[in-house]
């Protein structure tokens, strides 16, 4: 009896060290491909004259899409000036409660900044809803 359990031990090994070397690649190619989207970003904010930023302090936003939801960032901060005025262009990114798991959203975000009071403006797909 307990030569089986050894041989069924043995015979677990191997599928256990493929299945620790696949989430090992898998997360390694993960990590290359969000390292290439930064080093993209980057020279694009270089190459246009603005400035990169992995993230930001979430202070100072203001709007309906900054109050929903928890877990809160701000992610991939490119930020400059447009015609004068200072803009930023992030990813902003919160969760929801959604039953068993939570749903994660991610926006894209303008931000521009003008001389004078203006409405908050919100721009969605015909899909996607808050």
């Amino acid at each position: 009896m307990l030569s089986l359990i050894f041989l069924g031990v043995v015979a677990a090994l191997p599928i256990a060290a493929v299945f620790v070397f696949f989430v090992t690649l898998a997360g390694k190619m993960l990590g290359a491909q969000l390292r290439a989207q930064q080093k993209f970003k980057q020279d694009f904010a270089a190459a246009n004259g603005y400035t990169y930023s992995p993230k930001r302090e979430l202070d100072g936003l203001d709007g309906a899409l900054f109050h929903i939801g928890y877990d809160k960032s701000a992610t991939d901060v490119v930020s400059g000036t447009y015609d004068g005025y200072p803009a930023s262009l992030f990813t902003y990114i919160y969760a929801t409660p959604g039953g068993e798991s939570d749903y994660v959203h991610f926006y894209t975000v303008l931000e521009l900044e003008f001389d004078t009071s203006m409405p908050d403006i919100l721009l969605e797909n015909k899909e996607s809803t808050l």
